[in-house]
């Protein structure tokens, strides 16, 4: 790769400029979109902050149902720079193999350990997890889950990254902290594996900052595209493509319901890491959770206008979770109860697992009954689409 100094980008940069694949992701019976975002990670390209050329914006279209919904994503080639929209045509997706689940993990920061239990649990329960989508933490543990850890393992993994610390601060143009601790953290488990490598499917998806499009990753580096997919918009630092920022996709979709849909047929299993929608908000747990350092910064004037801030931030990012729930309608919601929890905090990763083993656990009647005999006829409807 040429320094960023050089002229003239080499053919290998140029091509890594392009979103390469046509091949869709959803099939022709698809419920809830009628085209999908098909991105290669490969073309994550860092690039030094600056102006970019922004790329038109799209339109969204009603689902197949008839339904006034949210857009579709769609997808998007990069050539030199210049981003072109378009539609990609569906295609078929896996056979239905008897208790298989596909996983949709929600964003939410440290709370996102919860989906170590969620998987042990269905591991434990005899089902298969045949694909995953993530959206920001859930696309950390989707990746890591896809490249071969097991669940024990996982959380002997994130044991160690939290003694070791994730956060440096250190600010740049549009981000607080460094993504460099995060980056190596993340070589272990996924190093330079391409989606091609992974055990099973997966998705993670991200957002255009400049369109406002969910760009679903699918091809190329996984490493490249799990930085995106957490690039919390002000915290960490925007990840290129061409000339494209992409920011966390947890901005438009909180839990990836559709691009899990799209990549088999099976049940979607949703975990859900936002409060309950009776309980109260925990103002500025959004951010800092039990901190200590939270409780002396709360005291300062800047850091109560910030827990007004995040309470209203939490109140909102609730709303829109749920309300995209209803219109995607997972198969199954998990909700763990981890709202306590703030999206920076570095909590004992014990009893966070433990209450995704319960919260799935608590969601196993409504698994089951979809292989039962009163989710026979959406079977039946699943596997005709």
């Amino acid at each position: 790769m040429p320094r960023r100094g050089s002229a003239r980008p080499s053919a290998g940069l140029r091509a890594a400029r392009r979103w390469v694949g046509d091949r869709a992701l959803l099939s022709p019976g698809a419920r809830h979109a009628d085209a999908v975002q098909r991105a290669g990670p490969s073309a994550l390209v860092p690039r030094r902050p600056g102006r970019s050329r922004r790329s038109a914006p799209g339109r969204g279209a009603p689902d197949r149902s008839g339904r006034r919904g949210f857009p579709p994503a769609a997808r998007r080639r990069f050539d030199g720079g210049r981003a072109s929209i378009g539609r990609t045509p569906a295609c078929g997706r896996g056979d239905l193999v008897s208790r298989d689940v596909v996983l949709a993990l929600g964003g939410g920061g440290a709370r996102g350990l919860a989906h170590i239990g969620v998987l042990d649990t269905l591991e434990r329960s005899g089902y298969r997890i045949a694909a995953l989508a993530g959206t920001s933490i859930g696309g950390v543990m989707a990746a890591v889950y896809a490249a071969g850890m097991s669940p024990a393992e996982m959380a002997t993994w994130a044991r160690q990254a939290l003694r070791r610390g994730l956060f440096r601060f250190r600010p740049s143009p549009g981000a607080l902290l460094g993504i460099d601790s995060i980056r190596e953290t993340l070589q272990a488990p996924l190093a330079d594996r391409t989606f091609d490598d992974l055990r099973v499917p997966l998705a993670v998806t991200a957002v255009e900052l400049e369109g406002g499009r969910e760009v679903v990753l699918t091809e190329g580096r996984v490493l490249e595209a799990v930085l995106a997919t957490i690039a919390l918009p002000g915290i960490f630092p925007p990840q290129f493509s061409g000339d494209s920022r992409l920011v966390d996709g947890g901005v438009v979709d909180p839990v990836p319901v559709r691009p899990a849909r799209s990549l088999h047929r099976g049940p979607v299993v949703a975990v859900v890491l936002s409060a309950r929608p009776d309980a109260p908000p925990s103002g500025s747990a959004l951010l800092f959770g039990a901190m200590p350092a939270a409780g002396m910064f709360s005291r300062l004037r800047v850091g109560q206008a910030l827990a007004v801030f995040s309470r209203s931030l939490e109140i909102a990012s609730r709303m829109f979770t749920d309300l995209r729930l209803e219109v995607d309608r997972p198969e199954v919601v998990v909700r763990p109860d981890v709202a306590d929890i703030g999206l920076l905090d570095t909590p004992e990763p014990e009893s966070i697992i433990e209450e995704g083993r319960r919260a799935m656990a608590e969601a196993m009647d409504d698994l089951e009954g979809w292989y039962g005999l009163r989710g026979l006829s959406r079977r039946l409807r699943r596997t005709a689409s």
